[in-house]
């Protein structure tokens, strides 16, 4: 039997509202992610399976820190390309094998024939990092190398 000996007053009513309404609010975000990137020219594959994954916050995370028409981070590492090339460059790295970096973190690097952008010592470069957590969702991506970060 549970202890019921409790030092506040649980309100379960208000509690399950709660639940229910996080729950709701929940799914209507998850939808609202899928139709964002339903917009968008690029084949998803790739981009949403279960060993990896590009969240809104990851793709948010990567323009406001990494994409050159955002002044908030100047000395960061910025792509000088368009954003839906950065999520094909992005979508593409799911070919290469992850390498493990600092604690459960991983990267992918690739290579491309031209310039995506500049370093974080603003140096012209054409490799990409993307790095993903254990379980592939994508944490981050930017161009230059991973310990140019």
């Amino acid at each position: 039997m549970p202890d019921t000996n409790y030092s506040y007053h649980f309100n379960e009513a208000e509690w399950i509202k709660l639940l229910f309404t996080l729950a709701d609010t929940q799914e209507w975000i998850n939808r609202m992610n899928k139709d964002l990137f339903r917009q968008i020219p690029v084949s998803k594959k790739g981009l949403i399976s279960n060993d990896y994954y590009l969240s809104v916050t990851a793709v948010a995370h990567i323009i406001i820190r990494h994409y050159y028409k955002m002044n908030r981070y100047p000395h960061a590492s910025k792509f000088n390309i368009p954003v839906i090339d950065i999520l094909y460059l992005i979508r593409d790295a799911y070919f290469v094998t992850p390498v493990p970096i600092d604690g459960n973190l991983f990267q992918r690097t690739v290579e491309t024939a031209t310039p995506i952008g500049y370093d974080k010592y603003g140096i012209e470069t054409n490799i990409l990092s993307v790095i993903t957590d254990a379980g592939g969702k994508i944490i981050t991506a930017y161009p230059g190398r991973v310990l140019d970060e």
